[in-house]
């Protein structure tokens, strides 16, 4: 059965999980939240480009950042999401489908897709991470389903597949290609190909690190997601989540070929393999409640909140920081810091200052304290609320040595330059804005 066959099979299952994701996206999640803390931004200019040919895996990341930057409306990201999650969902069914896995349930498909929603969960996670997960499985698909001719090709290229996807990626790659190759053949045989994708990859790494890019040679094995996002209020880290989001599908390859046991078992839900579904609406039902399931069990409400307290003050609605404030069940440095400046700004800091826990003491205002490079965005805030326009100027080029292109610090300097008299360096960063 080709891919678009199984799509056109059981397109009622498919679009009752697009749907259900738009609805849980576009009213409840928020993505505009999570480009709020990335600040997204592409410019289409040679000198922003061009970073991104200086290590590999940077093609997929311009890619990316390209379509993040739409996703500042509620609508637009939950339609972004929503596909690519989709997107994985299909994949995902039809590389199951493929290895004749007639006895799984439906769950199994939606087990990655769950935890890409434990992930975004955070507000701390790149969309590269989806789009590269996503490119990788319809590469494994491709592969699984090509005639010898076809796999060869992909050996051929394999050099710019790791130039595209990175070194974590392409290696994700091969260990799927691998987990396939060996269900679908059973022999030594089967171990082959995937090996020889192993021997280029081992030297696509080493001669990237020595000759093509100045990178080490960890980050030619392992690259990820850029370097920015691990600094700043994103800090984004690879979890126990995201491990078990690229252990998911090959531990589901595994179970079939050892007979899947616990899935023949205990669940008889699924789609009969090369028929049509003789029970499409159920299934599309079925598919809608695994995923709400899985969103009520993934979203932290807490985290959310946090992230809406952060965007609020940065435009100045204290009323909602005071409100959302009051919702949190724990105690956040950056929440205290900015309801102490909500109360700033309200005119009411004297009389209700002591109505709120403070922790951190005077550390709770002057956040920069103790962790500088990390709260930089913050303390440029608080000195440019309190009229010290050179420390407001200093902490935004802090933020800016992590995370160069963003909108919002850059908007800070037009006005820190400005208001200094700097008009040629505000010059600057305006035909930056421009682009």
């Amino acid at each position: 059965m080709t891919f678009m066959t199984l799509l056109r099979r059981n397109i009622i299952l498919f679009t009752s999980i697009f749907i259900t994701l738009i609805i849980y996206f576009t009213w409840i999640y928020q993505p505009r939240l999570l480009t709020h803390n990335f600040q997204p931004a592409f410019y289409f200019d040679a000198h922003f480009l061009s970073r991104f040919l200086l290590y590999p895996g940077g093609l997929t990341d311009a890619l990316s950042l390209f379509i993040f930057q739409f996703m500042e409306s509620d609508g637009a990201g939950s339609l972004v999401l929503s596909a690519t999650l989709t997107l994985t969902t299909v994949t995902i069914f039809a590389i199951l489908q493929k290895q004749r896995l007639d006895k799984l349930p439906l769950l199994t498909s939606l087990i990655p897709t769950s935890l890409l929603l434990v992930l975004f969960g955070e507000y701390n996670t790149p969309l590269v991470i989806a789009i590269k997960f996503t490119l990788v499985l319809l590469l494994v698909n491709g592969f699984l389903r090509g005639k010898q001719w076809i796999r060869l090709l992909y050996l051929g290229l394999s050099p710019l597949l790791y130039v595209f996807l990175g070194g974590w990626f392409y290696l994700y790659f091969i260990l799927l290609a691998l987990v396939g190759n060996v269900i679908a053949q059973k022999s030594i045989s089967a171990v082959l190909l995937p090996a020889l994708f192993g021997i280029l990859y081992l030297l696509s790494a080493v001669i990237s690190s020595r000759f093509l890019y100045q990178i080490p040679l960890r980050e030619a094995f392992f690259y990820l997601v850029p370097y920015e996002f691990y600094y700043g209020l994103i800090q984004f880290q690879p979890n126990m989540a995201f491990y078990g989001l690229c252990g998911s599908l090959p531990l589901l390859l595994l179970l079939q070929r050892f007979g899947a046991v616990i899935g023949q078992k205990w669940f008889k839900i699924s789609l009969v393999h090369g028929t049509k579904s003789r029970r499409p609406i159920f299934d599309g039902i079925l598919a809608a409640i695994l995923l709400l399931m899985a969103m009520a069990a993934t979203l932290k409400p807490e985290q959310k909140k946090k992230v809406q307290i952060d965007e609020s003050a940065s435009v100045g609605n204290w009323n909602k920081v005071l409100r959302e404030t009051k919702k949190l069940k724990h105690y956040d440095r950056l929440v205290e810091f900015h309801t102490n400046r909500a109360l700033y700004f309200r005119g009411c800091l004297l009389d209700s200052l002591f109505n709120y826990d403070h922790p951190a003491g005077v550390n709770g205002l002057f956040i920069d304290r103790e962790m500088a490079n990390q709260i930089a965005l913050p303390a440029s805030d608080l000195y440019f609320d309190l009229a010290h326009i050179n420390a407001a100027q200093v902490m935004a080029y802090e933020y800016q040595s992590k995370l160069r292109y963003n909108p919002r610090i850059i908007k800070r300097l037009v006005l820190t330059h400005i208001i200094n008299g700097q008009y040629a360096a505000a010059e600057k960063f305006l035909r930056i804005l421009e682009k």
